[in-house]
């Protein structure tokens, strides 16, 4: 056992003796069978924004589908997260898998605000997950609810609206993971892929994500979503590394590119993007029962998205 392993468990026993305090917010199901565990440090400076958190806030640790796997209530002291596995003797997925990267949400208590713009690094550990495992964090920072992670230098920033029907019920969105892309050619149909990253959809059907080393040039955006048709930009968007680009496809039609049909249909409020092409053939159809999962990279779908 090396002096790391042994230091990380030292401060594990230390929190273990500090005074519990009930945590309100964030569910989720405990005692699975298996679970690894997060420290948070104060060194960690978990925080909104600028402002550090005030006790009774919680931080909730997440799956990239979006299912609470573990919270703990922050008192400004050193604290850890228990996050559960999921429990396979069981037929629903109750807990995390293994080499899921853990996702991080905060709670605060003075205006009951949940907050699921957060990023974070570690001191210790890689950030997915693996049973008995200990990882440290380093940093902890949300973003309130409007605004995206800050564009950094050697990554372009995209926030990108494009509610999925099904998920967007007339007032919030379930979260659940889309890749973003940007693709380059004179069409969309003929473009080519420049970058892609995955994200979650917001409660408003929004996606913040950052793409690396993008020069700065016009670019198609391209959002894709497991049974949900793929939607292109109706024109290209300017993007480069250092800067946020912000796209609404639910604000109106017109928004998305239109191939054979149009990609998207008003619902409540919204234009929101249509489900039921699980095979990637343009239509919904019965062959869509035959299929779980829309491949990510699918044929080209209405808005004329290439593969």
């Amino acid at each position: 056992m090396n002096m790391k392993t042994l230091c990380v468990m030292a401060i594990v026993c230390a929190m273990s003796l500090v005074e519990a305090h009930a945590q309100t917010h964030f569910t989720f199901t405990s005692l699975t069978g298996n679970n690894c565990t997060i420290i948070v440090p104060t060194a960690a400076d978990p925080r909104i924004d600028t402002t550090s958190l005030s006790n009774g806030d919680e931080i909730g640790a997440f799956t990239s589908q979006g299912l609470c796997v573990g919270a703990t209530v922050w008192q400004g002291s050193n604290t850890n997260i228990t996050v559960w596995g999921d429990n396979d003797q069981t037929p629903e997925v109750d807990g995390i898998t293994t080499g899921d990267t853990i996702r991080f949400r905060i709670w605060r208590q003075t205006d009951d605000t949940e907050i699921d713009s957060v990023v974070w690094e570690y001191s210790n550990g890689t950030g997915t997950y693996t049973v008995n495992a200990f990882q440290v964090l380093s940093d902890l920072q949300a973003f309130g609810p409007s605004a995206p992670p800050p564009a950094t230098d050697g990554a372009a920033t995209l926030q990108v609206t494009a509610p999925m029907l099904g998920l967007w019920n007339g007032t919030t969105h379930k979260a659940s993971a889309a890749i973003v892309e940007l693709r380059e050619g004179a069409s969309v149909s003929a473009s080519t892929l420049v970058a892609r990253a995955a994200g979650i959809f917001d409660n408003t059907g929004t996606l913040s994500v950052q793409v690396p080393s993008v020069d700065s040039a016009n670019y198609w955006i391209v959002v894709r979503h497991n049974g949900h048709f793929p939607i292109a930009s109706a024109t290209q968007q300017v993007c480069q590394d250092g800067e946020t680009t912000t796209y609404d496809f639910s604000d109106a039609q017109n928004k998305a590119h239109v191939g054979s049909q149009p990609p998207t249909v008003l619902s409540s409020g919204k234009y929101v993007v249509k489900s039921g092409d699980i095979d990637g053939d343009k239509s919904a159809s019965a062959f869509d029962f035959l299929y779980y999962f829309q491949p990510y990279f699918g044929v080209n779908n209405p808005g004329g998205v290439p593969e």
